[in-house]
């Protein structure tokens, strides 16, 4: 077990922003798991999951938080095939981008619109990342998890809750760690697993601040609309409060700019959900996922 003392948020999440934790702790084994209750208890820490923290907005301050990160302990591999379907297991510390690459060389189609989202696994399917008509969920069939009660356990699909970027498992209450997920991919030729890559990052870079430091979409898409058509609409595109903004390439990207703190990103969605509610008489739900401190 790798230990980090007061590890600082802004060096965890994509957004780069954010106070610390009491501790982060990174297992290199399975067996790791079993101290991590121990581990936290040590430090005074409540314990939380963390991906590679690419939804994340911290609060700036202390947190009273243990932090669990999973590395990519194994390559992905194939479980079953048939005619037309490949059951992969996929590590939860892989990175959507390193199994696009795989699914590429290994000719298995079905997260294709995802390409561009710098997550892992186990944090994709704890939110049920989506794009473009495309979630993780779709694709799941089982879960190898760690739960302070339970330790290591599999769980199946049928005790799954998912939906628009939100996913539980019923039955398991408070936290748990994604430590292996198994997918059913459908069978594709590389070529045209390669271009659709391709064209959904490019189609993306077009119209989203890929490069930039952002936690994605700061608001989900209200029904039959769009959360950033909203907010250009309100006149918030571009609109900066210190080093935080709203992306002038997509108005629902919550933008770092270089010196930004939480404080001015709060301030900032509150003005949008304040704005879009008073010009339109919608209330914006947030997507990303705020860690305020106690």
């Amino acid at each position: 077990m790798k230990i980090t003392v007061q590890p600082s948020f802004r060096e965890l999440t994509t957004l780069r922003l954010g106070g610390q934790a009491r501790c982060l702790l990174v297992p290199q084994c399975d067996a790791d798991y079993e101290a991590i209750p121990r581990e936290a208890e040590r430090y005074g820490g409540r314990l939380l999951a963390l991906g590679r923290g690419s939804n994340i907005l911290a609060g700036d301050g202390e947190h009273d938080l243990a932090l669990i990160r999973r590395p990519c302990l194994a390559a992905p591999r194939v479980v079953r095939t048939t005619s037309n379907k490949v059951l992969v297991a996929v590590d939860g510390g892989m990175t959507l981008a390193g199994l696009l690459a795989w699914c590429i060389k290994h000719e298995c189609s079905g997260l294709e619109p995802l390409a561009g989202i710098p997550g892992s696994i186990g944090g994709a399917v704890a939110m049920n990342a989506g794009s473009h008509g495309c979630e993780c969920f779709d694709l799941l069939q089982a879960l190898r998890i760690w739960t302070p009660k339970d330790g290591v356990v599999w769980v199946d699909r049928e005790i799954c809750r998912a939906g628009y970027r939100r996913f539980a498992l019923q039955g398991y209450d408070g936290v748990f760690a994604v430590l292996e997920a198994l997918l059913a991919f459908e069978t594709c030729s590389r070529d045209v697993i390669r271009k659709r890559v391709k064209s959904w990052f490019v189609r993306k870079k077009s119209v989203q601040p890929l490069t930039a430091w952002t936690a994605g979409c700061a608001f989900k898409n209200p029904l039959n609309h769009s959360a950033g058509r909203l907010l250009d609409q309100a006149g918030l595109r571009g609109y900066a409060l210190g080093g935080m903004r709203f992306s002038p390439v997509h108005a629902n990207f919550l933008e770092n700019t270089g010196k930004g703190t939480a404080t001015q990103a709060f301030e900032l969605m509150d003005l949008a959900r304040e704005t879009v509610a008073k010009r339109f008489g919608m209330v914006l739900e947030r997507e990303v996922e705020v860690l305020e401190c106690p």
